[in-house]
């Protein structure tokens, strides 16, 4: 690919400047307010020839100059326009009118498919890089909370740098992640949760950890496309159940401008926003055996700890304490960002520097990150151009234990007996021990140093390739690699015999997980009218994806006077392989230009499943209709109020691969070690299971896109319904089986739920913008079938949610107490 592109350029220069050029001028500006667009973008229609307007909302463009060209005129937001030059015309004026529900809008749907909002059937969200910055936030995710119907987006952890967890209508799974599928600049992108810090606690509730989307700057974004359903996102085959959401980040353009620079520097503050009721009441009961000190249990006769049986009405007088402003504290953060771009009539570039500190409400943790961007652009000839980019971050975050782990910081004030004066220290200003079974709060505040440190790279490099004006070919190449290191470090306690016993003497970790992932892509899309009233659009693709991850670590506890363990433990080492694969192939047909109809069938493959289940096919339809292009729809004053009203429905099947690892469908041993002898292998207990199957989610959905009084109310309403089946679940097994456990697809399940969404715009003017959005949604969700009955799933806190039919996923389920 890089060879021909090469030929091509060699062979193209030399053809190119014999060309007649005509250098073409013009403004953009808004046909609502009069306003200059900036980053308007103007293309030579059925070339790859364009240009973008500058802050002025002014553009240059060099064309051919033999014959008349058409220009299209298009801006996020607003109804793109095709203006055909006049034969010695050299400036123009256009004036777009803007569309709340962007209908004429060209959509991203994946690393390289395109098309045009008003023939999707399906419910798709866009942000605008203004939507995304208004407020300034550290991550991608936060930048998004509350702007999207549909999602459920909740922080997962309270660190600065804590992650934050997306869930698009309701669950999809009950081992794996619902979370949606992340493409940036065509690049699949990981967004793992990966345990590095807290070897001795699994990975889960008790451990939530950073996922990693931690490490996108938003302010070198320029729109984010969300697609909720798997109807939307079925060309992405087994990875797409959940959603996907496609990041694309800010380019330089093509045309003749000078070079732009743009520096944004924010301050923000981090508080408890109220403070957790803590009971200062100054009297205490005593328990039923007169201990005093034991607040939940009693001790017998032989020192042993006993449930109380009774509680004693007897009071006694107590000195409490408020923890929490010992524990919390006002954070403070920067996000200082610069970026530049510029362009020349075949070239554009862009720039940027992110540097962002946040320090967290517990005292002693915080985020930074830095990163930097860099992109080009290239228009070789009218047929060819390439664009490729660099991205790199690197993070570090000092953290506490967090979530329901025996020495995170908020435990001490939600369950600790607060008599306890946690500032107390000895002759040698060593903190003291609070409540026998649990060490100081503020000994985990000051002592404990935990960390994470990143460095991360995404490349990508697309070639666009047009030899005929029907005829468009995409290449995308990009990776994803990254190294996460954690630390962490438990002094020995000052004070003996604090629950668990076994950390008294201290204890020590470090990992480094290695993610690589790289994604190769292919699309040639037929563009062209079969009449005047019929277009068809053909799409067929390729994609390959390819991830590996390596697990490495040490740990050990009781140390030395140097800090050194002397009692090893057993350390985690894995690496784990997977590869996607498919074919996909799309039709869409648009008939006088409201009626549209879309098929599309994807065949993919996950070499996480045996090869007799491994190829799935995942069919798509979809139709949208353009009410308010009917030509009675111009009559009677109706244009004037609803300005466009669209019916959409669709169908479509995708699968969800994060299950199942890349090799739980085997059976594994562990090898027995004999003093003087062979080694020998033993079976473990979780058995293999080679007829596993991927979760596959059904859903359709039906909705309308409704804007009025000339752009300035918009609304959107969908109503969805999922069929999830193939559910998979590590179940416990009976002794007969042969083993303890074994992975298996264990049942179906169901969502249903409405989307609306809202815009308003109150006051449009010169002067200021008024504008309200609200967004409202619902789902229902059922467990539909289980075989075998209700499953439990374990859980760290102690309770038992349960797989039943006819409730939503993980009830708790337990007799009376």
């Amino acid at each position: 690919m890089l060879l021909l592109a090469l030929v091509v350029l060699v062979y193209s220069s030399s053809t190119y400047a014999q060309q007649t050029e005509q250098l073409i001028q013009g403004t953009v500006t808004s046909e609502d307010d009069g306003q200059p667009l900036p980053g308007a973008n103007i293309l030579v229609k059925g070339t790859t020839t364009g240009s973008v307007t500058d802050f002025n909302g002014q553009f240059s463009i060099t064309v051919a100059g033999d014959a008349s060209k058409t220009l299209v005129i298009s801006y996020i937001g607003y109804i793109t326009r095709e203006i055909t030059l006049q034969e010695g015309q050299t400036t123009i004026t256009v004036a777009l009118k803007s569309d709340t529900n962007a209908l004429e809008e060209v959509v991203l749907l994946g690393s390289s498919v395109t098309q045009s909002r008003k023939k999707i059937g399906n419910a798709i969200t866009t942000l605008k890089a203004q939507d995304i910055v208004k407020t300034p936030t550290p991550s991608v995710t936060a930048a998004i909370q509350g702007k999207i119907p549909g999602a459920q987006i909740t922080q997962n952890s309270g660190d600065p740098a804590g992650g934050f967890s997306i869930r698009l209508r309701g669950p999809s799974t009950i081992s794996g992640s619902s979370e949606p599928l992340y493409v940036i600049d065509g690049v699949i992108t990981s967004n793992l949760t990966t345990n590095v810090t807290n070897l001795n606690v699994e990975a889960g509730d008790a451990q939530p950890g950073q996922n990693r989307m931690a490490d996108i700057n938003p302010n070198d974004i320029e729109s984010i496309n969300i697609l909720n359903g798997s109807a939307a996102a079925a060309i992405y085959g087994s990875r797409a159940s959940n959603g996907v959401v496609i990041i694309n980040t800010k380019q330089g353009g093509i045309g003749s401008g000078d070079p732009e620079f743009f520096f944004k520097s924010s301050f923000n503050v981090n508080q408890l926003r109220k403070d957790v009721y803590t009971n200062l009441r100054g009297e205490q009961f005593e328990s039923g055996l007169g201990e005093r000190l034991w607040p939940i249990f009693g001790m017998d006769e032989n020192g042993n700890l006993t449930p109380f049986e009774n509680l004693s009405t007897n009071k006694f007088d107590v000195t409490r304490y408020d923890y929490q402003d010992e524990i919390f504290q006002t954070g403070y953060g920067t996000d200082n960002y610069f970026s530049m771009k510029g362009s020349t009539d075949v070239l554009g570039y862009n720039a940027s520097v992110g540097y962002t500190t946040n320090e967290g409400i517990i005292k002693n943790t915080s985020f930074k990150r830095f990163s930097v961007r860099l992109g080009l652009n290239h228009k070789v000839t009218d047929w060819l151009s390439y664009d490729a980019g660099l991205y790199y971050a690197n993070s570090k975050s000092d953290e506490k234990p967090d979530g329901n782990v025996f020495w995170s910081p908020i435990n001490s004030i939600n369950i600790s007996n607060n008599i306890y004066d946690a500032t107390r220290r000895d002759e040698n200003g060593n903190l003291m021990a609070v409540e026998p079974t649990r060490i100081n709060p503020l000994s985990i505040v000051e002592t404990f140093d935990i960390n994470q440190k990143i460095n991360r790279f995404i490349p990508h490099f697309k070639a666009t390739l047009k030899p005929l004006d029907f005829l468009t070919v995409n290449q995308v190449f990009g990776a994803d690699t990254y190294t996460q290191k954690g630390h962490i470090y438990i002094p020995v306690y000052p004070y003996p015999d604090v629950n668990p016993s076994y950390f008294d003497k201290g204890y020590l970790a470090d990992t480094e997980a290695e993610i690589f992932n790289w994604n190769y892509d292919a699309t040639a899309k037929f563009d062209f009218d079969l009449s005047s009233s019929l277009n068809s659009e053909t799409t067929i693709g390729y994609n390959f994806q390819s991830s590996k991850i390596t697990l490495e670590g040490t740990q050990g506890r009781d140390l030395d006077e140097n800090r050194n363990p002397t009692v090893p433990l057993r350390s985690p080492v894995s690496e784990d392989r997977l590869d996607i694969f498919g074919f996909f192939l799309q039709q869409s047909l648009s008939y006088k230009d409201r009626y549209f109809l879309t098929l599309a069938g994807r065949i993919d493959g996950a070499t996480n499943f045996d090869p007799d289940q491994r190829t799935n096919f995942y069919p798509k339809v979809s139709g949208s209709y353009l009410l308010s292009q009917e030509p009675f729809w111009q009559k009677g004053g109706i244009k004037d109020i609803f300005n466009s009203v669209r019916l959409r429905s669709s169908y479509g099947e995708a699968g969800n691969l994060t299950a199942i690892s890349p090799y739980e469908r085997f059976g594994s041993y562990s090898r027995d070690d004999f003093f003087g002898a062979d080694h020998s292998l033993s079976q473990d207990s979780r058995l293999g299971n080679l007829g596993l199957k991927p979760e596959r989610t059904k859903e359709f959905e039906i909705g309308t896109d409704v804007s009025m009084l000339q752009n300035r109310v918009s609304f959107l309403l969908t109503y969805y319904k999922q069929n999830i089946s193939d559910l998979i679940v590590n179940r416990v097994l009976s002794p007969s089986e042969g083993g303890l456990s074994r992975t298996e697809n264990v049942g179906n399940m169901k969502n249903r739920g409405w989307e609306a969404y809202l815009n308003v715009t109150p006051v449009k003017n010169d002067n200021w913008e008024w504008d309200l959005s609200f967004n409202f949604s619902t789902n229902k969700n059922e467990v539909t079938n289980t075989s075998g009955g209700p499953i439990s799933i374990a859980s760290v806190s102690g309770a038992l949610p349960q797989v039943r039919e006819g409730e939503p996923l993980g009830v708790f389920y337990g007799t009376y107490y």
